[in-house]
């Protein structure tokens, strides 16, 4: 309407909104994933100006807890406190029961209840970075042989993935394939002695400090591998961070906290960040609401439609995607249908077409109608995960 608002005027009205109305299915959430058997936990530098004895440009800390990749909705939740110390991460985890995948911070050991489990991403991000220049490809290096162990062991999950192994089948399979990997590379880390103060010395000391919780992921199909999922939910803050700077208050820095949340969870469940919080202001949940009121709230309620350009093979939006016109399977082969594939799924376009016609052309053997398996993009979908 032309009427100009000051960032503080703003600013407070995103407070009592949070503060109102997102806190109590923000506290919802929290609830859910204390129940939940798999987390994983991250934690990024926040700069807030006006915290009580503290001085402005002393670091606090905004952590992210999330589920695990247990095949459950996913649950994604900020909180900002004041330091990094261990009791903060006990403190929001008190209830929790169950495994905890993490980076190599110290403050996760030991949590009442919890099973942790080691970030191999982060493993072999430590030995790639120990990798001299020049030397990506040689293989005598210990730096790049350290790659090629976690190298093979990423190879086991990417199967994993890309046949779509139940949890059963994804246990079965890792300890079939991982333990001899693993043993190799324990012996391997062992017979290294790098020089005091390098690269490659801080890449095995990691290492070996992760030892006791490198292996736990064995235990459960539904453990994770890495912390990747996390690292990408808390991704938004970090960027975000470099346009604002900093918070003003704890206060504010809390009300970012419960704010982000809403936000990624909406994302996270394909659902239009802006309706779903317009939603919520409509139905103004408020302290007074049971969990059965407050889980008609949730986003995993309210996915009303599939993600816009959502690749028909992994269900992830594709920002950069090809759209295939696939023919249907009835007899004359008139109506075509619309399939999207990511580029991640496949890179060639030919292959593309080649493939899904592949699909088609089985299905028709196998005598499937067209309209009632590959009449929408899901159909087709559901079909590709039944194979």
């Amino acid at each position: 309407m032309g009427a100009l608002l000051s960032r503080g005027t703003l600013g407070r009205w995103i407070k009592i909104c949070s503060d109102e109305y997102f806190v109590p299915i923000y506290e919802y959430f929290h609830r859910l994933l204390l129940g939940r058997e798999f987390a994983m936990a991250d934690e990024t530098r926040v700069q807030v100006l006006k915290e009580p004895n503290r001085n402005p440009e002393t670091d606090s800390f905004m952590w992210l807890f999330r589920s695990g990749e247990d095949g459950l909705p996913p649950l994604i939740l900020y909180r900002y406190t004041e330091t990094r110390a261990k009791f903060n991460a006990a403190e929001f985890l008190k209830g929790f029961k169950g495994y905890l995948m993490t980076d190599g911070y110290q403050g996760y050991n030991n949590l009442p209840d919890i099973v942790r489990e080691a970030c191999w991403a982060h493993i072999r991000r430590k030995f790639c970075d120990a990798i001299p220049a020049g030397k990506k490809d040689d293989l005598s290096d210990p730096a790049v042989q350290g790659v090629q162990y976690c190298d093979k062991l990423f190879a086991i999950e990417r199967y994993c993935r890309d046949n779509k192994l139940t949890f059963e089948k994804r246990h079965e399979f890792r300890n079939k394939k991982a333990p001899k990997i693993l043993e190799a590379f324990w012996n391997w880390l062992d017979k290294q002695h790098p020089t005091k103060g390098s690269r490659l010395e801080k890449a095995v000391t990691y290492a070996r400090n992760q030892r006791p919780y490198a292996e736990t992921y064995l235990q459960d199909g539904r453990c994770s591998f890495s912390n990747n999922p996390s690292e990408n939910s808390i991704r938004p803050f970090t960027v975000g961070r470099k346009n604002w700077l900093f918070c003003d208050t704890p206060g504010g820095a809390h009300a970012s906290a419960v704010v982000y949340t809403m936000v990624e969870m909406a994302k996270a469940h394909g659902m239009n960040v802006e309706k779903y919080l317009t939603f919520l202001l409509e139905k103004r949940p408020h302290a007074g609401m049971t969990d059965e009121e407050l889980e008609k709230l949730t986003p995993w309620r309210h996915m009303t439609k599939p993600l816009k350009n959502a690749c028909t093979v992994c269900s992830v939006q594709a920002f950069y995607f090809t759209k295939v016109w696939i023919p249907c399977l009835d007899e004359a082969l008139t109506d075509r249908h619309p399939v999207i594939f990511c580029r991640k799924e496949t890179k060639k376009e030919w292959w593309m077409y080649k493939w899904a016609r592949c699909i088609c052309l089985h299905a028709k053997n196998a005598g499937m109608k067209s309209k009632e398996t590959l009449a929408s993009a899901s159909h087709f979908q559901e079909y590709i995960r039944r194979q």
